[in-house]
């Protein structure tokens, strides 16, 4: 009787630990792939998509889409569960050129999500190097903080305790120089 309650429990511990090595482990490539097919089952028509893994259990993943000119600009939010992955919120935005200053070198939206805050926008000008963003209370973020994709686009994730309100966005170009300077409002409309 005791060799059978043995041999159960240790049956139910390999079943246990094999569930959880399953459901925990972080699955990288795989994860990218459920991500994309997801959003392919969501709008078939999507291009350029960059997918930010901000943790195993949470993606935030932008696309363009649109015709003629892939003028919308789309963000997802996603995260995992027992089943895979599934769309928590999105959101488009139009950014078509004539929507914004001819002298612009970026464009630029705001978006709130359920538990980040995301500052996004296209790429206007190639000699862009870097951008800078330099909150009201003087934080500032930069570098590895602002991801500029291959294919023109950028973007901030923050935590939902960032206040981005009066923050100032610095786009630098390949000499270091400043190349333009835009400003979010209370409203977290941006200004040029």
């Amino acid at each position: 009787m005791i060799k059978k309650r043995g041999i159960i429990l240790i049956i139910c511990f390999a079943v246990l630990l094999s569930f959880f090595s399953v459901v925990i482990v972080d699955h990288g490539n795989q994860d990218t792939e459920e991500i994309e097919e997801v959003l392919k089952d969501f709008n078939p028509f999507l291009f350029d998509i960059n997918i930010e893994q901000v943790s195993s259990r949470y993606a935030i993943a932008s696309y363009n889409w649109g015709y003629p000119h892939d003028t919308k600009f789309g963000l997802v939010e996603l995260k995992k569960n027992l089943f895979g992955w599934e769309i928590v919120k999105a959101t488009s935005d139009r950014m078509a050129f004539d929507d914004w200053p001819l002298e612009a070198s970026i464009m630029a939206v705001y978006n709130e999500l359920s538990e980040s805050v995301v500052l996004r926008g296209r790429v206007v000008v190639s000699d862009i190097e870097e951008i800078q963003i330099q909150t009201k209370d003087g934080t500032r973020y930069d570098g590895s903080d602002i991801k500029i994709t291959d294919n023109y686009m950028w973007y901030f994730i923050t935590k939902e305790d960032v206040d981005l309100t009066d923050a100032t966005i610095t786009v630098l170009s390949e000499g270091g120089e400043i190349k333009d300077e835009l400003y979010v409002d209370d409203e977290w409309d941006i200004h040029y």
